[in-house]
């Protein structure tokens, strides 16, 4: 009897994974490219827009927030814009993966976006930023394309890349609103590169 169950969930799996590729087969045929999927989470910060961009809106200052960033390139020395490609070593456990880095919109001081590859696969990510009474509204964006397993396995990926999204807005808020802690003011960190406007 148990193998029974284990063989009809082994078919269930096999025909939901089936399914999920037949849609992306689909999906392929008609707008030319694997359907995407994409993550935002937004947040308050007591900063003003002009400065939570010039840290979010330059890659070189990944790592000022995100631990993981052991390094960031610039594969062109001048301006960032759309475009720009640039070179980002994260940690990944015990190990280092690099990722190629492309910026697919820059509009200082409201949006960037960029797209990586990483082992063959796109992900995409970016930041928006609005103006707020309380100082502005920061949108933290992240997402990739939809495979198989990842539709067969009903949104971990998503689940794991909002709780990612939400720890990396905890760590910009805490740069940006360190100096307004400080000094009582929005002033900005001299630590951030303020030249990404």
């Amino acid at each position: 009897m148990g193998w029974l169950i284990v063989i009809a969930l082994c078919l269930l799996y096999f025909v939901v994974l089936g399914g999920a590729q037949l849609y992306i087969w689909i999906r392929m045929a008609l707008d030319g490219e694997r359907p995407r999927w994409m993550v935002e989470v937004s947040g308050v910060l007591a900063c003003t827009p002009e400065a939570a961009f010039a840290l979010v809106g330059d890659p070189r200052n990944d790592a000022r927030y995100a631990p993981q960033v052991v390094a960031v390139a610039l594969d062109a020395p001048g301006e960032l814009r759309v475009g720009a490609t640039y070179r980002e070593t994260i940690r990944i456990g015990p190990t280092t993966g690099t990722f190629d880095c492309t910026i697919t919109a820059y509009d200082p001081p409201r949006a960037i976006d960029t797209r990586a590859t990483f082992a063959r696969r796109p992900l995409f990510g970016g930041y928006r930023v609005e103006p707020h009474p309380d100082g502005c509204v920061l949108t933290s964006r992240s997402g990739s394309t939809w495979t198989a397993a990842g539709i067969a396995l009903g949104g971990l990926a998503r689940l794991l890349t909002r709780r990612a999204c939400r720890t990396n807005l905890g760590r910009i808020r805490a740069v940006l609103e360190a100096p307004v802690r400080a000094t009582g003011g929005p002033d900005r960190d001299p630590n951030i590169d303020q030249s990404a406007r």
